[in-house]
């Protein structure tokens, strides 16, 4: 079960079956409205905002975020809403499956919650240890404290017998396996500011990829093992799943942005056309000679996007092997260049363990969301993502 902060918060004020996400990226801010269907495993998507922001001033971004949600709500007669679930940008975060494996004195004793307990203390103490070292790498400082943000069991065995709960059962050997995500605590209080400004009663927080890995394992089974790459606006993230739990995670500050940014150069255009261009673009929209013209240029961006991918996957530590599904996710996944690309020869220097199968990170994997627009399921699958958070909530 997903470790959601602030749980015990939950006030039902103005409609308690209707939520708002938040997706801060690395220049913009997303924000979905969706509303719970009674009775259901589903929730009908009601409206969506974006807003652009041009730094990362902690201001800056709660303006953007403030403008998204507004957005969204345009059109709803109510703007209350029960809860509030923000996606923290995963090049903030450090997503780590930690695994420890014990030997019990008593054997022939039922395991008790308290045992599972203090084990899962136990994961969390090392994760956050490591949290702690690699987000003060990142930041470069020795002084960060690490903020858990969720943790989910990945499974559990005793004796090498996979277990759904383990208390009541009797065994020597236990294997725990869980998931964590950890951020900075000015991470924290910048959604926590926003929450509070928008009064939306009480806050989860988590990054889109660990709900895109969460959207991928209730579709393809608890135990896949799989390479995401979530293609945004400003950066790409690259994270490898084994067993169902993320390993590690890294970034490429490198994204459709980019894109639209040397269209508006070479074009001499505004920024807002040139993504409007690009849209057009991916919509198969555009005549020939203009058509020419942005392939052009989102094959020089993607050629050196793609030289950025295999630094990325040369960077990542402890990872012998990496797996060879890899799903597609985000703005980019749209693009047909960034997919041809990564089935270049260069995946022959990287360890994959077989020739790389590629998939979209489609509406399939969010089918717990109905009404949703065909454009915004194309751009905007990684912020759609976190909608399943909310699942864990009503459960």
């Amino acid at each position: 079960m997903i470790h959601l902060p602030n749980i015990s918060l939950f006030k039902k004020t103005g409609d308690k079956n209707r939520f708002v996400i938040l997706d801060i990226g690395e220049s913009s801010a997303k924000a979905l409205v969706l509303e719970k269907n009674k009775g259901t495993e589903h929730s009908n998507f009601l409206g969506f905002g974006r807003a652009e922001f041009l730094n990362q001033d902690t201001k800056e971004i709660k303006k953007s975020s403030l403008s998204a949600i507004n957005l969204a709500k345009m059109n709803l007669e109510s703007k209350d809403v029960a809860f509030f679930i923000a996606g923290i940008p995963t090049r903030k975060a450090f997503l780590t499956t930690t695994t420890i494996r014990t030997t019990r004195d008593k054997p022939l004793q039922e395991i008790t919650g308290k045992e599972m307990e203090e084990l899962s203390e136990k994961i969390n103490r090392i994760s956050q240890v490591d949290a702690g070292t690699t987000l003060g790498e990142r930041y470069q400082t020795g002084d960060i404290e690490p903020r858990l943000l969720n943790s989910d069991f990945i499974y559990t065995k005793i004796d090498g017998n996979e277990v759904v709960n383990p208390e009541g059962f009797k065994g020597e050997k236990i294997e725990t396996s869980l998931f964590s995500t950890y951020t900075t605590k000015d991470q924290i209080d910048i959604v926590q500011n926003i929450e509070k400004t928008t009064r939306n009663g009480f806050g989860a927080y988590t990054t889109a990829m660990y709900s895109i890995s969460k959207c991928l394992r209730k579709k393809l089974g608890n135990r896949i093992n799989c390479t995401i790459i979530d293609i945004g606006g400003a950066t790409t993230e690259v994270a490898v799943m084994f067993g169902g739990g993320i390993a590690s995670s890294l970034s490429l500050r490198v994204g459709v942005n980019d894109i639209a940014s040397l269209i508006s150069q070479n074009l001499k255009i505004g920024i807002n056309d040139a993504h409007k261009l690009l849209d057009m673009y991916t919509d198969n929209n555009l005549e020939e000679e203009p058509k020419a013209k942005i392939a052009k240029i989102t094959n020089e961006v993607c050629s050196f996007w793609r030289l950025g991918i295999e630094h990325v996957f040369r960077q990542f530590s402890g990872i012998k092997v990496f797996p060879n599904e890899v799903y597609l996710c985000g703005w980019g996944s749209n693009l047909d260049e960034f997919e041809t690309l990564l089935y270049g020869p260069w995946q022959k220097d990287i360890p994959f363990n077989a020739d790389l199968k590629i998939h979209k990170f489609s509406s399939l994997f969010l089918d717990f969301i109905h009404n949703v627009p065909e454009k915004i399921i194309k751009k905007e699958s990684s912020a759609l993502s976190l909608g399943i958070v909310a699942e864990e909530i009503w459960k």
